[in-house]
């Protein structure tokens, strides 16, 4: 017979745990490794949070804000099923947090954008109260939690925007109010993704072009020289603009490739005069 006074105790070690450091103390691997196993169902974040003494409530806050936009997702049926989310489904809750500070941090966790150098500097703090001031919603209204304050915006320059999303430069109601720019130096160095056989063929053709109008023009005619000199000209300046081409092309019509090209920084945008 089972003793009455005897209790059985069901918590872990989790469930008293508070934790000391922010999580923006981490060194950016760990960050954005903590950031993955909080959107993933391959790790449990929990483990992360006791094992790095990292604060509780920062890491739920973002947890919150992860499964109440997932569940939003699903009901409307862009997710077919939260709790077996895949990569996919994962990125369509990182664009719901589009416009938002943690939104950028979060972002620079995943591919393309966990290529870049560095990361946004986020509060982290401001995560802490997060459930609370979710508890009236029934999903997190991003647009409202900005403007009262529980979500801080992310800080754009006015004159080049390097991190607006494919779905806010497609938004309808931005049309005409933005240009795509592509950067002509960092454009040269992607060259072989955009599969453009015209300017590997002038890279190799035009030096070629170039050294032999030199003894054209001493052994043959001046004039013949610098045509040769001119159709090298035309022929990078042809290639140049087929290269940018295909890259605006893929970027106004791929969410992907654009996603890629923004992190590398081959495009950007900005205000139309």
């Amino acid at each position: 017979m089972t003793d009455a006074r005897t209790f059985t105790s069901y918590a872990t070690p989790y469930d008293s745990f508070v934790g000391q450091r922010d999580i923006g103390g981490l060194q950016k691997e760990d960050t954005d490794r903590l950031i993955r196993a909080i959107f993933s169902t391959d790790t449990d974040f929990r483990e992360l949070v006791v094992e790095w003494n990292v604060r509780k409530k920062q890491a739920e806050g973002l947890w919150f804000l992860v499964v109440g936009l997932g569940l939003r997702l699903e009901e409307f049926g862009r997710i077919r099923d939260f709790q077996e989310r895949n990569d996919a489904d994962i990125q369509k809750i990182i664009s719901a947090l589009d416009g938002t500070a943690i939104g950028r941090r979060v972002e620079e966790a995943f591919p393309p954008f966990d290529a870049l150098s560095s990361r946004t500097s986020y509060d982290w703090s401001e995560l802490e109260n997060l459930p609370e001031a979710l508890g009236h919603y029934l999903s997190p209204p991003i647009r409202e939690l900005i403007e009262d304050g529980d979500l801080a915006p992310a800080e754009n320059d006015p004159i080049i925007r390097d991190r607006m999303s494919f779905e806010e430069l497609h938004d309808p109601r931005n049309k005409g109010k933005w240009s795509l720019v592509v950067d002509r130096a960092m454009a040269y160095r992607i060259a072989p993704r955009m599969r453009t056989g015209l300017l590997g063929w002038a890279s190799l053709i035009c030096p070629v072009i170039f050294i032999a109008s030199v003894p054209l023009m001493i052994w043959v005619n001046i004039w013949v020289g610098l045509a040769m000199i001119i159709a090298g000209i035309v022929i990078l300046k042809w290639s140049a603009v087929d290269l940018r081409r295909r890259i605006f092309e893929k970027a106004l019509t791929d969410r992907d490739e654009y996603r890629w090209l923004m992190s590398r920084r081959v495009i950007w945008v900005r205000p139309r005069d």
